[in-house]
């Protein structure tokens, strides 16, 4: 990762308000353009987070403001690697045709295609396509519940998913433990907006 992005360093942004649709339009007018811009992540409604390279990205960033984002987009440089990278990805699918794995005995949610997979194949398959491709995080939520799951449960530090979760479907179950907690917004105290777009960035030590 870090190599891939050393390569073709880009950026990543939180866009806030718009639909996962108007984003991915945008996106690809801004690749239609020379650029590179995708969604890289459907976190919920209304917070979507595109990366790409840097004209893609301002391309993408100063339409996006213009449709009606809302300022809190948080532009910083990152370490994923590009769509058009390849040599990352097919280093990881090496490795994961090295690596042991057996069918699933409990069927896994594939993040970049929204479906149940239990497959080995299928789960190296998606192993390599999370690396580039767009992780549907909502639509995934929204197969859950669907299928009638109600309680949620995010293993691991933290409660991002939890809260995200929330925002997906209100009815959503959460531990109480899970529950957010209210903290000052440390990042939002180190902002600072860009004078063309109006957007707010980030340093990347400060995401």
């Amino acid at each position: 990762m870090k190599e891939a992005g050393e390569r073709n360093p880009g950026m990543m942004a939180a866009i806030l308000g718009l639909d996962e649709q108007v984003v991915a339009q945008v996106c690809a007018e801004a690749t239609q353009a020379g650029g590179l811009a995708q969604v890289a992540n459907d976190n919920c409604p209304g917070q979507i987070v595109i990366s790409g390279d840097r004209p893609g990205m301002e391309a993408a960033m100063a339409a996006l403001a213009a449709a009606g984002a809302q300022g809190g987009a948080a532009g910083r440089q990152h370490r994923r690697p590009q769509p058009l990278d390849g040599a990352c990805g097919r280093r990881l699918a090496q490795r994961d045709r090295a690596t042991p794995i057996q069918d699933a005995a409990v069927p896994l949610l594939a993040n970049t295609s929204a479906t149940p997979i239990t497959k080995a194949a299928d789960i190296r398959a998606e192993l390599t396509a999370q690396l580039t491709g767009s992780v549907r995080w909502t639509e995934s939520m929204q197969y859950a519940l669907a299928q009638g799951m109600t309680r949620f449960v995010e293993l691991g530090a933290g409660d991002v998913l939890a809260t995200l979760m929330k925002r997906i479907d209100r009815k959503a179950e959460r531990p109480r433990r899970q529950q957010r907690r209210r903290r000052a917004g440390v990042l939002w105290q180190r902002h600072k907006s860009d004078p063309t777009t109006g957007i707010r960035t980030f340093p990347p030590s400060a995401v």
